[in-house]
C-alpha cells in the first residue's frame, strides 16, 4: 500500500479543538468579515503551538483588491515576528495580485476558468480539485506547468476523496496533499472509507479505491 500525507484544516477560533499532536501541514481560513485582527491573533497562537508545521492560508479570494499588499505585509511581519511558517496564502483576492510579495501565493479559484496549455503560468503553487477542474487529466497538465501542486478536495463523498487520493499519489507524490478528512467522507453511513487514517491516505496496492458499501 501507498500512503500521501495530507493537511489538517483547523479553526483558528476553535483552539480546543486544534490536534494535539503537529501534523504535517496545517491549513486555515482567513478573511471572515471583520475578523483580520482575530485571525492574526490566531495565527500567532499557531506559531507557539506548532512552530515547525507549514501553514496554508486560504483566504478564498476574501481581500478587496486595496487590503491585499498591507494583509499580505501584516502576514510577512507576524512571520517574521513569530517564526510561522507559512507556505502559502492561497487566493488572497478575485482581483489581481501584487507582483512583489515576500510570501508564496497559491491558486484555486482563479484556475477554473484557465487553461494550462493557453495560459502561462505566474509562479505561484496550484490547488488542484480534480472534480472543479475537470477530472485527473487537466490536474496533471496543471502539475505539469506548476511549481507546486498541491492535489485537493472540494468536499465530495468518499470514492471521489478516495480517487483524488489516488491522483494526488499519481500526480504530485512528494508534496502534502489538501485532502484532509471532512464531513463529506464520512456522511455516507453505509460506505466504508477505509483509505482515511488520520492525517495519511492509504492508496491500495490492488484495482479499486478502498471504498465499499456494506449493509447495515
Amino acid at each position: 500500500k501507498a500512503r500521501v500525507t495530507t493537511a489538517r484544516l483547523i479553526d483558528l477560533g476553535a483552539e480546543t479543538d486544534w490536534p494535539g499532536a503537529p501534523p504535517a501541514a496545517i491549513k486555515v481560513k482567513v478573511g471572515h468579515p471583520g475578523r483580520w485582527t482575530e485571525e492574526l491573533a490566531g495565527l500567532e497562537r499557531l506559531a507557539t503551538r506548532f512552530p515547525e508545521v507549514p501553514v496554508r492560508i486560504d483566504a478564498n479570494q476574501a481581500f478587496e483588491p486595496e487590503a491585499v499588499g498591507p494583509r499580505l505585509g501584516a502576514l510577512a511581519a507576524l512571520a517574521l515576528r513569530s517564526g510561522l511558517r507559512i507556505e502559502f496564502v492561497e487566493e488572497p483576492s478575485a482581483g489581481s495580485w501584487p507582483v512583489e510579495t515576500a510570501l508564496p501565493l497559491a491558486r484555486d479559484e482563479s484556475l477554473w476558468d484557465r487553461r494550462p496549455e493557453v495560459a502561462p503560468f505566474d509562479g505561484a503553487a496550484a490547488v488542484l480539485k480534480p472534480t472543479l477542474l475537470g477530472g485527473m487529466a487537466t490536474v496533471r497538465r496543471w502539475a505539469a506547468v506548476a511549481p507546486k501542486a498541491v492535489v485537493s478536495h472540494a468536499f465530495e463523498g468518499p470514492v471521489a476523496h478516495a480517487a483524488a487520493a489516488a491522483g494526488a499519489l499519481a500526480t504530485a507524490p512528494g508534496v502534502i496533499a489538501g485532502l484532509g478528512p471532512h464531513a463529506g467522507v464520512t456522511a455516507w453511513p453505509d460506505v466504508v472509507a477505509a483509505h482515511v487514517q488520520e492525517d495519511t491516505l492509504v492508496v491500495p496496492g490492488v484495482p479499486g479505491l478502498g471504498c465499499w458499501r456494506v449493509d447495515r
